[in-house]
């Protein structure tokens, strides 16, 4: 393969328990670190409190058919039509606490996935897997609410059939995969027209209808494209390219709430004028005597005395400052 579910989960051996070698890590479980990261990070930094809650979804796409891995490959909703419409009302989603516990939900949906050995790829996975993190907040201080939502796909690969030999039931598997890329192409490429003049097309299958929001609604895309080295897949590999290069042209405007924490900024600028105010009111300058000795002459009592001027006072005021300055450049930091 070229090594898409390695760099976005990590080798076989880390997928399961995601503990050993952080190190070995791929996207996914190194998205979920930072996420806990960020969450504490606020916890510590933002002088308002804010209630969380993370969920997570784990699911597989099939062609038409929508799993839910974190229920043992359970189908998911009460029917197949309605199956994306389930996964977007957030009814797969499971509450997550703790990064441990978020780990053990990755390790728990990788039993349950599907792998098959081709002529292009001993260890295949047969579809599309999508993660789904959830973070809801609200701050009590302004009773404002909102959700961010992160997707993270570990899209199947295409492949000629002449090639991967696949025959039977994983043939039909193999056209699944390469039906729903073919569809997220002509998804990717209408965006590149401009919606005024074209209609994306995000109904035509399963994948792009629940990639609609991160391909062209308020979100911000990123695309990792991976390619054989063998000369024998340079068609494949060139075709990777140019899908690539074909989502890099994409442009949309993305608009990003960030009234709590513009609030909490504003507070720290009160905060950081107050205690300026402070230093000032409370700051002195002192004339002090300095004896030096001249280490040079062999009498000690060769002793140079000077004064000089020395500000004072406030010290604990500056300490303070320094603390609000650094949290100030810090929450800065968060809304670049």
């Amino acid at each position: 393969g070229s090594g898409k579910t390695h760099t976005m989960f990590g080798p076989p051996s880390a997928k399961l328990t995601f503990t050993n070698n952080t190190s070995e890590w791929g996207i996914i479980p190194r998205a979920c670190a930072d996420v806990f990261e960020a969450i504490e990070f606020r916890k510590k930094h933002l002088e308002v409190e804010i209630d969380h809650e993370l969920t997570i979804s784990y699911i597989e796409v099939d062609g038409d058919n929508i799993s839910n891995l974190l229920r043992g490959r359970e189908p998911c909703g009460p029917s197949r039509a309605a199956s994306h419409a389930y996964v977007l009302d957030q009814s797969t989603q499971e509450k997550v606490e703790t990064l441990d516990q978020l780990l053990g939900f990755l390790g728990e949906g990788e039993k349950h996935k599907m792998y098959a050995s081709t002529a292009m790829n001993q260890r295949s996975t047969r579809a599309h897997y999508l993660v789904f993190l959830t973070l809801r907040q609200h701050c009590k201080e302004t009773n404002v609410e909102f959700t961010s939502r992160l997707c993270l796909a570990d899209l199947g690969g295409s492949e000629r059939l002449k090639k991967s030999q696949a025959t039977g039931k994983q043939m039909v598997k193999a056209t699944a995969i390469n039906m729903g890329l073919l569809a997220l192409k002509q998804c990717v490429d209408a965006l590149n027209r401009g919606r005024n003049e074209s209609h994306v097309p995000y109904y035509s299958s399963k994948l792009t209808r629940l990639l609609a929001v991160s391909l062209g609604g308020n979100s911000k895309t990123s695309a990792i494209i991976c390619a054989a080295q063998e000369q024998d897949h340079e068609a494949e590999s060139i075709a990777a390219m140019k899908f690539g290069e074909a989502c890099s042209q994409i442009t949309k405007s993305t608009k990003v709430n960030t009234a709590t924490l513009s609030e909490v900024v504003k507070k720290l600028d009160a905060a950081i004028a107050g205690c300026e105010e402070k230093i000032r009111q409370n700051e002195r300058w002192e004339v002090r005597e300095v004896r030096q000795v001249d280490t040079r002459a062999q009498s000690t009592d060769n002793v140079e005395i000077r004064t000089e001027s020395v500000l004072t006072g406030a010290e604990e005021y500056r300490q303070e400052l320094e603390s609000l300055l650094e949290r100030r450049e810090g929450l800065l930091c968060m809304q670049r």
